[in-house]
């Protein structure tokens, strides 16, 4: 075939030591292995790019003033041309390589936060999913708190039937208006503080089984996002 030609003539191209002629023929070989579907013609796909992307942050390393910056759309270019797993230990590749040539990383740490996100809702794990959502910013971690303030919001209602009741709750008196009342009441649960917190005691076995796991999920949320910062504080420093 015309393709398999080509494609054995840049690989005869490659040299040692000359990382950035290396690093344009590996480019060239992963977009035409994509576009013509033979990405495991003489070596996995996977391996070209992971080549490709030693040779070019090297070149760059090796470049005057000015020209020594990687160009990272230049990488994702070849880098989306991998399956959604493979591209992710292709990221774990680059932010390697960035941190042994001084580079900065935060793009690189955004799309491997997105990526690990795309990768655990694919295999439906939905745990590690909600748990990479709250522990991958700030944001993240207010919104999961928003969420888990409603869900105690509703266990604060009361129950519509005696039989459903799980729970003996005291209120504090923050507003003579019920509906404003509950949400001030949740909010204060959050703080963690007793004195302004409302009173809460189960009443049967499936209320403590309920109480237990909402104090253990409040603090799940905080120790992963916190998880997170320190690995990306001990990837950047060590």
């Amino acid at each position: 075939m015309e393709i398999e030609k080509i494609l054995k003539e840049q690989y005869s191209l490659l040299r040692r030591r000359n990382c950035k002629q290396n690093a344009q023929i590996l480019y060239n070989i992963a977009k035409i292995k994509s576009e013509y579907g033979v990405q495991n013609f003489h070596q996995p796909l996977y391996l070209d790019i992971k080549k490709f992307l030693k040779n070019y942050i090297i070149s760059a390393d090796n470049e005057d003033f000015g020209y020594d910056n990687t160009i990272f759309n230049r990488i994702m270019k070849i880098v989306n041309l991998s399956s959604p797993k493979e591209k992710l230990s292709l990221l774990h590749t680059i932010r390697r390589y960035y941190l042994m040539n001084g580079y900065e990383i935060n793009e690189v740490k955004r799309e491997l936060n997105k990526q690990e996100i795309m990768v655990a809702k694919e295999n439906k794990k939905y745990l590690r999913w909600t748990l990479l959502r709250v522990g991958s910013s700030l944001s993240g971690l207010l919104c999961g708190y928003l969420v888990y303030a409603v869900i105690v919001l509703i266990a604060l209602l009361p129950a519509p039937f005696d039989f459903m009741e799980l729970f003996h709750i005291e209120l504090k008196n923050y507003s003579s208006y019920p509906l404003l009342n509950y949400p001030l009441n949740a909010i204060t649960l959050l703080t963690g503080n007793c004195n302004i917190a409302p009173k809460i005691t189960p009443i049967n076995e499936i209320g403590v089984l309920i109480y237990s796991f909402g104090i253990l999920l409040f603090y799940i949320l905080i120790v992963n996002f916190l998880f997170k910062k320190i690995e990306d504080f001990i990837s950047i420093h060590l």
